[in-house]
């Protein structure tokens, strides 16, 4: 695929199998417990790593073709395709919880979630410590709705190399935080319990890297060289693993910072050409329609989990976890199809250029 094609390829279909891939990790780390000798099995929540490399690699693509193309990126165009994607769904949930927990203020779970309500609907959850909550999960999407009233304002007012700039200094941070090196003479463990100095923003960040390394002529020649085999994107999944494997304790410096760039070359591999070895799985329509309706099961998969528990299912096990994710594909299915697809109409209005996926 020469360059030209890849800046007009409306779509990349195998990365909707990666959200496939990264939404069921979630699941099994909220629903099963792992195999003691693969640690990998202990470490669904990467999974939220993957959706964040995903997230940047995708929203920063569509910002640089749209400024291809209209020579402008317009801010409140993107703001209200992204509201009306992401805000129906989420305020709809909360709207139930909140409702649910005002008939049955008893219930063991209301006090977490009313007295995390205020930062669940400003999407500032990441900024405190959120436990015993059923929404607990939304620190995630918090992360990400900063990364959307953030960044966006950055690639329409910076220069090329000022983006470069921020993301080397971004990262620079996270990497402090990652490898333990704040030295702010608080408790390394209470501070870095709070999401917000977690290792956020480097997957996120890695993602926004690509997309321009990729929109670049000069870049794309490297990435072609580097990751355009039709293997490459099974190397790099090996390299997931593998590095999502590391025998530690805790997934700290080196193996989470291996395993957010081995993502980073996974999604480049699949991005790069559609014939590569994965192709065949990650765009297997049952597969890559898990990847569509992935937003609505991140969002409704801990309720359905309670769901399943209470209607008797032995707590943590592969049978919670598969009934788990059946349950909350046919919730997520049927939201997308009858709530946020019609909802989704509305926003064909505001696109500029045809959507990139």
């Amino acid at each position: 695929m020469t360059h030209e094609q890849y800046l007009k390829q409306p779509r990349f279909g195998s990365l909707d199998g990666l959200r496939c891939l990264a939404v069921l990790a979630v699941i099994w780390h909220h629903t099963a417990v792992g195999v003691a000798s693969v640690p990998a099995t202990h470490r669904g929540f990467l999974g939220v790593d993957l959706f964040f490399v995903l997230s940047g690699f995708l929203i920063v693509t569509l910002l640089l073709r749209e400024r291809e193309a209209s020579g402008r990126i317009p801010l409140p165009r993107f703001y209200a395709r992204r509201t009306l994607r992401i805000f129906p769904a989420y305020y709809a949930v909360l709207a139930v919880l909140a409702a649910a927990y005002a008939i049955f203020p008893d219930a063991r779970t209301a006090p977490a979630f009313l007295g995390a309500l205020p930062y669940y609907l400003t999407y500032t959850a990441n900024w405190v410590i959120d436990e015993g909550s059923v929404m607990f999960l939304a620190w995630s999407l918090a992360a990400e709705e900063q990364f959307y009233l953030l960044w966006p304002p950055l690639e329409k007012w910076l220069r090329r190399r000022e983006i470069w700039l921020a993301l080397a200094c971004a990262l620079l941070w996270n990497q402090i935080v990652n490898f333990r090196l704040l030295g702010l003479g608080f408790d390394d463990r209470q501070l870095l319990h709070l999401e917000i100095l977690q290792v956020t923003f480097t997957p996120i960040l890695l993602g926004v890297a690509l997309a321009h390394w990729l929109h670049s002529p000069a870049g794309y020649a490297i990435a072609v060289r580097l990751l355009g085999h039709r293997w490459s994107s099974t190397a790099a999944a090996i390299a997931v693993l593998a590095a999502a494997n590391a025998p530690v304790a805790v997934v700290q410096g080196w193996p989470r910072l291996c395993t957010h760039l081995a993502m980073a070359a996974l999604i480049g591999s699949c991005a790069l050409r559609r014939d590569h070895w994965l192709g065949p799985v990650l765009d297997w329509r049952p597969i890559r329609r898990v990847g569509v309706v992935s937003y609505g099961m991140y969002l409704f998969h801990m309720l359905v989990k309670h769901a399943v528990v209470a209607a008797g299912v032995a707590d943590f096990g592969p049978f919670t976890f598969a009934a788990t994710s059946l349950l909350t594909f046919a919730v997520a299915d049927a939201s997308f199809r009858f709530f946020e697809r019609p909802i989704l109409h509305w926003r064909r209005d505001l696109t500029a250029v045809r959507r990139t996926r």
